[in-house]
């Protein structure tokens, strides 16, 4: 997965990725040829546009400040206040709890987790805006909305993207023959399709890498007369299972 090649560990803690959403899809969907021109509807254009030209201030005491007679500074923009129901507060205080015990149970994962409430609020703030121009108000169900949206997208990442981030190039190339071997499941896979989709690696450079792994207990392998076949160490132990069910 290229998005995992280009992150560090390191990355995972700084604070950088807990600031982005991913969405991460497990199947390619077909091209829809049919709406590929279709352009967005009118009415989400001219909210949009109504929201970016909008004015917050009617005078020009509203945007600048004075000093003396001859000094006059800029103004801090004034800000739009939108409310918060009392039940999407909790909501939000609620989750920010899990996030702490989510990280207090997986290290790994709770510099991502931290920023869960926040990011909730924000996404929150962009529905809110897009449900009412004039009194916008973070509701009940959008608070629901936006804190499922995150807690969504963070187990996700927790469950088939974090493990993806390694150290180093070693690392790297273990976790894809990794994936390749466990894709064939209890049945197990041979050593033709590993080189087959490893192509980059050279037969000593692969080999050794399958060895260590085989020394590590991360995969089990098992020659026959004409080929090694290989196993994730869990469907390994399902083969046994399998064998010894047979006798």
């Amino acid at each position: 997965m290229r998005f995992t090649e280009g992150i560090t560990p390191e990355e995972l803690q700084d604070g950088w990725l807990s600031r982005c959403l991913v969405f991460r899809v497990h199947n390619i969907p077909r091209k829809n040829r049919n709406n590929c021109d279709l352009p967005p509807p009118d009415n989400l254009c001219e909210q949009v546009k109504a929201w970016y030209t909008r004015q917050i201030g009617t005078t020009i005491g509203d945007f600048v400040q004075y000093g003396t007679a001859l000094d006059a500074q800029s103004k801090p923009p004034q800000q739009i206040v939108v409310p918060t129901a009392r039940g999407a507060n909790e909501l939000f205080l609620a989750l920010d709890d899990e996030s702490f015990e989510v990280g207090t149970h997986h290290p790994e994962l709770a510099c991502l987790w931290r920023k869960a409430e926040e990011n909730a609020r924000k996404i929150a703030l962009i529905v809110a805006a897009g449900v009412s121009f004039e009194q916008p108000e973070i509701t009940d169900s959008i608070a629901d909305y936006a804190c499922h949206l995150i807690r969504c997208l963070l187990i996700a990442f927790g469950r088939d993207t974090a493990h993806q981030i390694v150290a180093n190039k070693i690392a790297g190339e273990k976790q894809k023959l990794l994936k390749i071997i466990s894709e064939h499941g209890v049945a197990g896979c041979v050593q033709r399709a590993i080189s087959r989709r490893s192509q980059h690696l050279n037969q000593k450079e692969r080999n050794n890498l399958l060895a260590d792994m085989i020394d590590a207990g991360i995969i089990a392998a098992v020659s026959g007369n004409r080929t090694t076949r290989y196993w994730v160490a869990n469907d390994y132990c399902k083969y046994l299972e399998k064998q010894n069910a047979k006798t």
